[in-house]
């Protein structure tokens, strides 16, 4: 499913009109919506895929349904400064 993500971030690099990326792994209205934002591995491994095919901002919407969101913005945080070549 990161691949999803990748491809997605891919197709939006460059569009006219379209400044930047909100990363949703906070949805539960979505097959395996909340599973990368439950985990900080899986919320980094999807947030350094998006930042590696596009080079517009990117933000990364948490969930607040965790235990420790502050484990999981640090994984975030971290590969948002990761770019993959």
């Amino acid at each position: 499913m990161e691949e999803d993500y990748a491809q997605l971030a891919k197709e939006l690099d460059g569009v006219k009109g379209v400044s930047g990326i909100e990363v949703n792994i906070s949805c539960p209205n979505v097959k395996s919506g909340c599973e990368f934002g439950s985990e900080p591995d899986s919320a980094a491994a999807v947030t350094k895929v998006v930042k590696a095919n596009t080079g517009l901002p990117v933000w990364v919407k948490l969930t607040p349904n965790v235990t420790d969101i502050v484990e999981i913005a640090k994984a975030v945080e971290e590969a948002e400064q990761t770019r993959w070549s």
